[in-house]
């Protein structure tokens, strides 16, 4: 039978929830380490986009792609070595 004292379902409810948290971020863990770099490159290009959309007339597409086609140079000299 199930026990309808309001503590035992805290406790329970607490439980649940703290397992599937943990369960959630051993699952999300190898992507930790891909998203912390998307971040860095996205802070660190982000005034060399805004430059070349100001360059581009306000084209966001084509300040993105050049913006990509320069960096990319650089992200696979950076993991070549």
């Amino acid at each position: 039978m199930i026990s309808k004292d309001p503590i035992f379902q805290k406790v329970a409810g607490g439980l649940t929830l703290g397992l599937l948290g943990f369960a959630c971020l051993n699952i999300l863990r190898p992507f930790f380490g891909p998203l912390l770099w998307a971040v860095i490159l996205v802070v660190a290009t982000w005034p060399v986009f805004v430059w070349i959309r100001k360059q581009a007339g306000d084209r966001k597409i084509l300040a993105s792609v050049l913006t990509s086609a320069l960096v990319t140079p650089f992200c696979i000299l950076a993991s070549a070595s």
